[in-house]
């Protein structure tokens, strides 16, 4: 066998509990790829890509297959960027925890909220609406909505803001 539980590609098709199946598959391309050129090898599926950044990972990606490899990377990379894809998360991950919000988006969703609940709807309502038009979850919106108010009555009390 030419894997072991080190490579990435083994610990990989043991958890998914298919151990004979992958590690064979892979082996066979490993010695296909090897005595193909970079433009014979085709990596059209999405497993063929998985295996081959495992194998890269642990340096056992032949050299032409290597390149193929960055080739359809980067053909990926340029078709995500003509269609405007984000791309940059690639790069660069986000971080845990909560996303730092627009303010003026989030005054945007709260005064929709308000608005909604002095034409007479309800809250939970309002909530849901405003949460389909802007494409956020309902508790995202009531959390905002919620946090808004707060900050008002904090205004209120301090005098700010009474015009």
């Amino acid at each position: 066998m030419m894997f072991s539980p080190e490579h990435a590609i083994w610990r990989f098709a043991y958890v998914a509990d298919r151990l004979d199946d992958w590690l064979l598959y892979a082996e066979e391309l490993v010695q296909k790829w090897s005595i193909q050129d970079k433009n014979e090898i085709e990596l059209q599926k999405d497993f063929d890509l998985v295996i081959a950044s495992l194998l890269l990972k642990d340096g056992l990606l032949p050299a032409s297959a290597n390149a193929a490899f960055a080739d359809a990377v980067l053909s990926e990379i340029a078709k995500a960027a003509a269609n405007e894809a984000i791309v940059k998360r690639l790069c660069n991950p986000e971080k845990p925890g909560r996303k730092k919000i627009s303010k003026q988006e989030a005054f945007h969703r709260s005064w929709a909220v308000t608005q909604r609940i002095r034409e007479g709807m309800t809250a939970s309502a309002a909530y849901k609406e405003v949460a389909e038009k802007y494409c956020k979850a309902p508790d995202t919106i009531r959390r905002e909505y919620e946090r808004a108010q707060k900050e008002r009555n904090k205004r209120k009390v301090a005098g700010e803001n009474t015009g």
